[in-house]
């Protein structure tokens, strides 16, 4: 016998998310920590370089790499956000 699940079970498992622990986060959102770090260490360079005596000023190709940066770290942030959300699947197993 397959049962519904009412529109108050599918929205609470909707809004539910997978509860991860400390380790857990570090390696689901690892490769987002892993571009913000690149950003930071690009963006520390290049402080660094106006601090050294001669300023160096940031060039076009420099600045699509700091949005593209941004860009894919919000990206990839929302995906792995979005596969933590349950998901509601009818199938036609039964339960025993």
């Amino acid at each position: 016998m397959k049962r519904k699940i009412t529109e108050e079970e599918l929205r609470h498992s909707i809004e539910k998310k997978i509860k991860l622990t400390f380790w857990g986060k570090i390696i689901h959102y690892g490769v987002v920590g892993y571009l913000i770090f690149i950003w930071g260490m690009f963006l520390f360079i290049q402080l660094m370089n106006t601090g050294n005596g001669q300023v160096k000023p940031i060039h076009g190709g420099e600045i699509w790499v700091i949005m593209v940066l941004i860009l894919l770290i919000f990206l990839i942030y929302k995906l792995q956000r979005q596969r933590l959300k349950f998901k509601s699947v009818e199938t036609g197993l039964k339960r025993k």
